[in-house]
């Protein structure tokens, strides 16, 4: 089973965005282009298909975008060190509820360095979104495979 594309950005991703405030930290982040919401959809669906909200295997990370606890805790560092008071004193498990867990994943994506795909790259739309995801999100070590994410990504991309 997974959660169709339109369903994750209509129902979870769009409202988590708009609750953020205009003034914080992530109303100076690209909250609603339709690359940003495609890669919190798309990274869910790598991630865990949207069926696990513990790491198969008995890993660490949690919620459906399969954040680490250790991740968690440096974004919270950070939002604090940026005077955002979101998160403070936040355990990891909230990492298992939609809207939070997208504010995270946001958030993980705003840190590190990366151009955020568009839909007007065309036939490079997929691949681009799966390059991101594997440099900013995983790490060069990590399990994402670039050619599996790609064609997992261009499939979600119909939903």
């Amino acid at each position: 089973m997974t959660i169709s594309r339109s369903d994750v950005i209509q129902y979870w991703i769009k409202p988590a965005l708009a609750l953020v405030k205009p003034t914080s930290l992530f109303g100076r982040m690209d909250l609603t282009s339709q690359g940003v919401l495609d890669l919190i959809a798309i990274t869910g669906q790598v991630e865990s298909r949207y069926e696990h909200l513990v790491q198969m295997g008995g890993g660490p990370a949690l919620g459906f975008w399969q954040m680490e606890p250790a991740t968690f805790r440096d974004h919270q560092a950070y939002l604090k060190a940026q005077d955002c008071g979101l998160f403070s004193g936040a355990d990891p498990i909230i990492l298992t509820r939609p809207f939070d867990a997208i504010l995270m994943t946001r958030l993980h994506y705003f840190r590190r360095p990366g151009t955020i795909p568009q839909p007007s790259m065309g036939d490079a739309y997929p691949a681009a979104l799966a390059a991101l995801h594997k440099s900013a999100y995983n790490t060069a070590m990590g399990k994402a495979d670039l050619t599996r994410n790609t064609a997992i990504i261009k499939d979600y991309l119909k939903t």
